[in-house]
């Protein structure tokens, strides 16, 4: 839900049906709500908490915001944290702030715990392949943190209403230990003719295969194979890339998310409707592959043919290249043609490559 569906599709009618005076709200959104223009952190989602806030009190109810919890998110092209969420978490903090309304600091807590653990360690506490949604044990842990929050933000509130809720609060059920290795549930037999929504082959409605794929294009199918989603604003970091163009949540997507190298670009150009080749197209996909999985020395294997592709490419390019075949997504042999314009065919099984070199490890 977002701060606007949720009203919108009857789920705060059931909560205004319910609520009674000296009830407590607990209000966390963001991670929908940054998908969609309308509702950019400081535009209509702070209007909509305001709104949630203010009609709370008007029921008698008391309100606590509690910030989105971090996704388990990290740049392609340099393997730091993406904290895609800050903005949202800061502006649930400043209308904390304004309204005097407890802030239990969920996104904090939780980025700090999986910039801790790294990319590989956090995983066990998400479902497989998924880098927003919790597993079980993933949930455990994280409403242990959010109580922790409520305690340390409520017991010193000055409303005793407040620091009520915080003596409410009990130290739970003790740590959940984690097995080694986490086996997904399958689906039960008696189902076994309905096909499973990730069974649909990945990008199978790309329309008219045999054409040249370009760059937006290409990035825009990296993006749905590494299970990103285009982002509600452009930040205009390109001189060739419009707010208007369909591609231009495609491409700040991808620049956040440290899929672009500076290579690629050109007196602040980008080019997004030249014609992507295959040494361009694999360079998307390597720091596709880089943020959702860890490369360990990067650029120096195969070891047999680590330089093979070396004279083929640009400077810039050569790890990438070597890192495209250690992934399966070269030839070894060295046949790979990098000049060439890649079809969107072509682009869609790389594609389904990288997304099986990406779950092979997940």
């Amino acid at each position: 839900m977002t701060t606007a569906s949720f009203r919108e599709e009857g789920h705060y009618g059931i909560l205004e049906q319910y609520i009674r005076p000296g009830d407590y709200m607990l209000i966390q959104f963001a991670h929908n709500d940054q998908k969609l223009d309308e509702l950019k952190a400081q535009e209509g989602y702070r209007r909509n908490l305001l709104r949630y806030i203010s009609e709370c009190r008007g029921m008698g109810a008391f309100p606590v915001l509690v910030t989105p919890i971090a996704r388990n998110t990290w740049k392609g092209n340099d393997g730091t944290y993406n904290d895609l969420l800050e903005e949202y978490a800061a502006v649930c903090v400043s209308v904390g702030a304004r309204e005097n309304v407890p802030v239990a600091d969920l996104h904090g807590r939780s980025r700090d715990f999986i910039v801790k653990a790294g990319l590989e360690g956090s995983k066990a506490y998400f479902f497989p392949g998924d880098y927003t949604h919790s597993n079980d044990y993933g949930a455990y842990f994280m409403a242990g943190l959010a109580a922790d929050e409520i305690v340390r933000v409520c017991s010193a509130w000055k409303s005793t209403e407040y620091r009520f809720l915080s003596d409410c609060v009990t130290k739970g059920f003790g740590p959940w230990k984690m097995p080694e290795r986490i086996v997904p549930l399958k689906k039960p037999g008696i189902f076994g003719d309905i096909a499973n929504p990730d069974e649909t082959a990945l990008l199978s409605d790309i329309e008219d295969p045999e054409e040249p794929a370009d760059r937006a294009c290409a990035l825009d199918m990296v993006i749905k194979t590494v299970r990103f989603f285009p982002t509600n604003v452009y930040n205009d970091m390109f001189r060739d890339v419009v707010g208007h163009e369909w591609y231009a949540g495609t491409v700040e997507c991808a620049y956040q998310n440290g899929m672009i190298d500076s290579g690629l670009v050109e007196d602040g150009k980008f080019f997004p409707l030249q014609a992507v080749t295959l040494e361009e197209f694999l360079i998307f996909a390597v720091n596709g592959y880089k943020s959702r999985r860890v490369l360990p020395d990067f650029g120096k294997y195969p070891p047999e043919e680590s330089g093979i592709y070396d004279e083929k490419c640009r400077d810039f390019a050569k790890p990438y290249m070597r890192a495209a075949c250690s992934l399966g997504l070269l030839p070894a042999d060295g046949s790979g043609q990098l000049d060439r314009a890649l079809k969107k065919g072509e682009a869609v099984a790389l594609c389904r490559k990288l997304e099986k070199a990406i779950l092979g490890g997940a």
